[in-house]
């Protein structure tokens, strides 16, 4: 079964004119999916974003405040699935820590277990970048959330975020106090 996933994700990433012959390890992409120890995933992400920046910012990346638009327009909505309350309280710290950045770099921006694949000849690569400018803290967010949905149980949400929060603070040498 995880090879023949394996070969649809492939002939689907080849069909799209992403990949070379004989360059992308599917496998070894899907298992990390499924993978009930998800630390060897974070350390694959941290290596990821580790070698993603480059030294010049594109003037073409938004920076992530600009996002922050999303909740005036959930605000304005008339979707009450979220209390609004909880979506001010939300928006309130998030423009905070946006304001409050010190070392922005270009990030992927929505960089997560799907969006990673193995390379044979690079190694692990992101792929589906949005492409925003922010520091490094706000690029794990994704990562955080995911895997999320099929295939997982929904205990998985619940899981304990200190072992894979020490990982990215570690090998992206965040400065937790500054966070907190």
């Amino acid at each position: 079964m995880v090879q023949e996933l394996a070969d649809r994700v492939k002939e689907r990433i080849r069909a799209w004119g992403l990949l070379a012959e004989g360059t992308l390890e599917t496998q070894d992409s899907v298992l990390i999916f499924g993978t009930r120890n998800n630390l060897p995933v974070v350390h694959i992400l941290s290596d990821v974003i580790q070698v993603m920046s480059p030294a010049q910012l594109p003037s073409v990346a938004p920076p992530v405040l600009e996002l922050a638009r999303s909740f005036e327009r959930y605000l304005a909505s008339s979707d009450d699935q979220i209390p609004h309350d909880l979506v001010e309280r939300a928006q309130r710290l998030y423009v905070g820590l946006c304001t409050s950045q010190t070392s922005t770099r270009l990030l992927h921006g929505d960089l997560h277990h799907y969006n990673i694949l193995r390379d044979g000849d690079r190694g692990w690569v992101a792929i589906d970048p949005k492409g925003v400018v922010g520091e490094v803290e706000y690029e794990i967010g994704a990562a955080l959330r995911n895997p999320y949905g099929a295939g997982y149980p929904e205990t998985r949400v619940a899981e304990p975020r200190a072992p894979v929060l020490s990982v990215y603070i570690k090998f992206l040498n965040i400065a937790l106090e500054s966070r907190l």
